[in-house]
Formats: structure tokens, sequence, C-alpha cells
């Protein structure tokens, strides 16, 4: 898998190019550029993917590698993550939910650190005049959207936020979180 490995540590495109593959087959090192982040795909998605085998397999090589790369997610050079808005597919609801889980894992604990700032920065980004009081980013273009959903509204954002908020609240029979894969 191509990783993109920089001074702010290493991350996982969402997409890689036809010429950057080409290029990774012939021994080249690709120029992944940064792009935007979800749960189920980039830096997030993919080092939780890796957490998962690492503590399957007993590699605690990876586990290390999979807990840097949402460290470095959650606190990139110049304080831009990369993400719109805050909801849980595509925004900051997501990137917590993932460290969230990380955090929870042995060796995911230096996470831990990172999640006040993020469950902050998820409170701040509640207002009262939206009707749902996170507001998304319209798939294309600047426009605000009002959703009530879970992956791309404000259903999403407040179970991430609970669930970050509430580490050892019970999570019953099947976590919210299963439907993402994430355990």
């Amino acid at each position: 898998m191509l990783a993109r490995r920089s001074a702010d540590g290493t991350g996982w495109p969402n997409i890689v190019s036809l010429d950057a593959e080409l290029a990774a087959a012939s021994g080249d090192r690709p120029d992944l550029a940064r792009v935007r982040a979800g749960w189920c795909y980039g830096t997030a998605g993919v080092a939780r993917s890796l957490q998962l085998a690492a503590l399957a397999l007993a590699e605690p090589e990876w586990n290390r590698q999979a807990v840097a790369a949402v460290a470095a997610a959650c606190d990139p050079p110049g304080g831009d993550r990369g993400y719109d808005d805050a909801t849980l597919c595509h925004g900051l609801a997501g990137l917590t939910t993932v460290a969230a889980l990380m955090a929870r894992e042995p060796g995911g604990e230096q996470l831990s650190g990172h999640l006040d700032e993020l469950t902050t920065a998820l409170i701040r980004a509640a207002g009262p005049e939206h009707p749902f009081l996170w507001p998304a980013t319209a798939p294309v273009g600047p426009a605000t959207v009002h959703r009530p959903g879970f992956l791309d509204g404000a259903a999403g954002v407040a179970l991430a936020l609970h669930f970050a908020l509430n580490p050892s609240a019970p999570v019953g029979a099947l976590p919210w979180d299963t439907a993402l894969l994430l355990r």
C-alpha cells in the first residue's frame, strides 16, 4: 500500500493516481498529495485497520505506526487537519471516533491527549442557529447544508462526541460504531 511519508508523519491518501501506482511499481517513490480524509479511507481509516491487524497478529510495530499516523493527523503542522466540517463521514467526528477507539487499545494511550482538543473542536463547531446544531459542507461548492443523519449529519457528530467524552459508558451488545466497521 502506498503511504505518504513526510515530516508530519505517515499518512495514506484516499486516492492514488495511475501515474503514482506506475511509479511505485517501477521502484520510484511517487509524490502523494495530502487529500480529503474520511473514516473509511485515508489516514484515519487505514490506520485503524492497521491497528486491528496489529493487535490480532501481535505486531507491535504495526500498532506503533498506526497510532503515530493518527497522532500526526490529529496535530498536523499549521493546525489544518484537512476536514471541511464536523460530520462523521468526511469530517472531524470521524477522526475523533477513530482516535477514541485507538486510544482505548494497548499502545494507543498517546492518542488520549488529542481527544480533548478534538472534542473541543466539535463543540465549537456547533451552533444554535443551525436547525440540527452542526452544519455540513455541501459535496459540491461552499454551501452549508443541514442534515440530521448519521454519516453526514448531526446524529453522527453527537454520537462521536458522546463516545469520545464518555470512555467508560457501556456500549451495549452492538455499539453504534459497528456500522462503520471500526471494531
